[in-house]
């Protein structure tokens, strides 16, 4: 069967947040004291609701739910990888471990240890299958997309190509810093005349090089942005595969 794969994390993350309130419990004798809540019923309509909607939009598709489970292994690769979100409570919801749990229990689901949901939309991608999805990082994704309601197939080039981009500007959001004052632009101009993976990767450690990183530091940035594919992870060992530049 064909199978939607959904990015359960972002749609549960938006649905918990729209039902969140913060409230103040005894004014009486904590006058200053505020705590944020969530209504569990609530946030799980407006998911559902979402469901309804992909569900509508692919109806031969069976619908699961893609998590990740422990910790990434993109800690391990670089040590300040969302560092700047640790400082910010405010990007979870409040009770959204256990809405999460909840949300796994009553839809079906799919989690891979040591990655974030997004790896296993990309490992468990198949062809003929969708990945439903608003996050730009799911473009370095070969294949079909549903994004804002339109299906989009992307070809390998431009995955790969959306790929060295993200290594080359890095992720403010994801605490790496990519090639300093490169950005997007820089990143087209540096693969502009790339014609595949190989051209591109050696242009990006070019570009590395001139401004006094080494391949080291590359690889560390290529890492943390590497959306892991199929075949990139080992499902028997429960393993990430950490990738690795192609061979000329």
């Amino acid at each position: 069967m064909k199978m939607a794969l959904i990015d359960a994390e972002l749609f549960s993350i938006k649905a918990a947040f729209a039902t969140e309130n913060y409230t103040l419990w005894d004014p009486e004798n904590h006058p200053d004291t505020w705590h944020y809540t969530i209504d569990y019923q609530e946030a799980l309509a407006n998911f559902t609701d979402q469901l309804h909607i992909i569900n509508d939009l692919l109806p031969e598709y069976g619908l699961v739910l893609c998590w990740g489970q422990g910790k990434s292994f993109r800690y391990d690769v670089w040590d300040t990888y969302k560092s700047d979100r640790k400082k910010k409570l405010r990007s979870i919801p409040a009770g959204y471990a256990e809405f999460k749990k909840k949300l796994q229990e009553k839809f079906p689901s799919a989690a891979l240890e040591g990655v974030e949901g997004d790896d296993v939309m990309g490992v468990l991608y198949c062809p003929n299958d969708v990945i439903v999805s608003e996050d730009k990082d799911m473009l370095t994704i070969p294949g079909l997309h549903l994004r804002g309601g339109e299906m989009i197939e992307v070809s390998k080039y431009a995955a790969d190509h959306a790929f060295f981009t993200q290594v080359l500007s890095g992720d403010t959001t994801d605490s790496y810093p990519g090639l300093k004052k490169c950005g997007k632009v820089g990143a087209s101009k540096i693969l502009a005349k790339c014609k595949n993976e190989n051209d591109m990767w050696h242009s990006v450690l070019a570009a590395y090089e001139k401004a006094g990183f080494d391949e080291r530091f590359a690889l560390s940035q290529a890492r943390c942005a590497r959306i892991l594919r199929q075949g990139e992870y080992n499902l028997k060992t429960n393993t990430p595969l950490i990738w690795n530049p192609p061979i000329n």
